[in-house]
Order: structure tokens, then sequence, then C-alpha cells
């Protein structure tokens, strides 16, 4: 594995060219359409990752499950317990969770019995791919040269996933890179808010709508009050105008740079695990 810094360093310098370039507002509006879309049919599943520690042992779990002959939940607890961010209880109900709708198996491992396999079924590498490629074509439109396809295959996931471990093993998550983000991205569905908060100022229908914090907890399968709790902290950071007796919802310039920089380090973590070194 490479170095952290010289990790970190690929990342800083990949999120500083996706933050200038003249198409970002373009490749953004492009992945927030396609995961609108991906989050309506399957909107229990997605409400329920896109919340930070969940979406991390949702990686983490992937990264063992490609880097790995044999994936034991041991080695995802492991590396989950290490970020700080993930408790045992998380790890083991969504592990549970993966379980159930039948997108991993779980096995007891032949040669320890007191170990745990999992592996990926088909409908679990479906979703990884789905979620994956609703970034593709936006870094299609961002790095033409680099990225020649608008969608990932199924064979190419044990590569993403070898690279994209290295993000993890350097210490880097979303969370802390982008001041601002952390009051959606650790609250349930808190990508798709994000998402739906910066598409109100693309979407001349949506700016119409007399109620706009029923229409995006409805858009985001979330109830009003966990959509109000989350907008009148972002209210506090001046990042939008909350009127709380409307619902009435005012998105500030400030908010469209968060969001901005948050979805430039997201970009950049996909294009990292996209590369050949």
């Amino acid at each position: 594995m490479k170095n952290k810094l010289v990790i970190f360093r690929e990342i800083c310098d990949l999120y500083e060219t996706i933050l200038k370039n003249e198409s970002i507002n373009e490749a953004i509006i492009n992945h927030s359409l396609l995961i609108l879309d991906e989050f309506r049919s399957k909107k229990l599943f997605y409400k329920y990752i896109f919340k930070n520690n969940r979406f991390l042992a949702v990686s983490i779990a992937a990264c063992v499950f490609y880097n790995q002959n044999d994936s034991y939940f041991s080695d995802v607890k492991s590396e989950c317990l290490k970020t700080g961010m993930i408790s045992e209880n998380t790890i083991t109900s969504l592990l549970s969770m993966l379980k159930i709708t039948g997108r991993i198996t779980i096995d007891k491992s032949r040669l320890d019995k007191r170990k745990i396999k999992f592996s990926f079924t088909e409908k679990g590498e479906l979703d990884t791919l789905s979620l994956i490629n609703s970034v593709m074509p936006a870094l299609n439109i961002l790095f033409p040269n680099i990225v020649n396809s608008s969608s990932l295959s199924k064979n190419e996931l044990g590569f993403f996933f070898q690279k994209y471990y290295d993000i993890f093993h350097a210490g880097l998550y979303l969370v802390d890179l982008t001041k601002g983000a952390e009051i959606f991205i650790t609250k349930d569905s808190g990508h798709m808010i994000m998402v739906s908060l910066f598409m109100l100022c693309q979407n001349n229908e949506i700016e119409s709508k007399k109620s706009k914090i029923s229409y995006i907890s409805k858009n985001c399968g979330v109830s009003r009050s966990h959509l109000r709790n989350i907008l009148i902290e972002a209210n506090k950071l001046n990042l939008l105008v909350f009127d709380n007796k409307s619902g009435n919802i005012q998105i500030l310039d400030t908010f469209n740079s968060m969001f901005r920089s948050y979805m430039a380090y997201y970009f950049s973590f996909v294009i990292y695990g996209l590369k050949v070194s």
C-alpha cells in the first residue's frame, strides 16, 4: 500500500482539479439526477446506508471482500473500529440487514469455526455497481481523457476496491473534509438531503412547491421532524435560511460552495479507485 501522505496528496490534487473544473456544476447535476432515480427504486436501503458510519461500514465490507480470498466478519469489524466512528452494534446490525435483504451470504469458516465468512451476492454486487455508476457519467464529464465509459462493469469491482481501500487506510473520511457537510451526512439520508437541497436551485418546478420541507422529506424518505432538525442546524451555520413556520427554504451561496467542495471530494474518492497507478 502507498504511503498515507502520498494518498492524501493524490486525493487533494484530484479535489483541486475537480473544484476548478468549469464543468463541476454539470457533473454534480448529472450525479444528482441519477442518484435521485436510484434512491427512489430502493428508498429504504439507501436511506439506511446514506449515513456516514453505515456508509463507511458498507464501503469497508466491500473493500475486505474484494481484497481478500476469504472475507471475514472479524476483519470488517476490526477495520471499522479503527475509524473511531463505527460501533460494534452498527457493524452487526448492518451486516444482518445486508444478509436479510439478500445482499450478502454468511457462512462459518471451515478452517476456524469461530470465524464468520461473508460474500456479496449478485444482488449486492449490482447494488454496489449502481451506486458507483451514479457517479461515472459525472466523472466522464470531468475527466473525459481518463474515464472513457459511463459505467463500471462487474468485473472491474475487484480492481476498484483494491484501490479504494487505500483511502480508508490513509484515514481519509468525507465527514472530516468539508466543514458543514457533517450536519447532513451523519444523519439518515444525509447525502440525499444535500442533493435535494442543491437541486432546489436548479429546478423551477421544485421552487414553486408551497412547502419545500414536505417535498424534500418525502423525496428523501425521512420524517419532516428529522429534516427540520437538520435544517435548523444548517440555518445556524448560515448555509440556508429556513422558515420553520412555513417550511420554506432559501438556499444560500454558502451551501452551494460547501456542497461543491463535498462533491469534489466525493468524486475524488471514486476517480482514485478507477485510476491505474
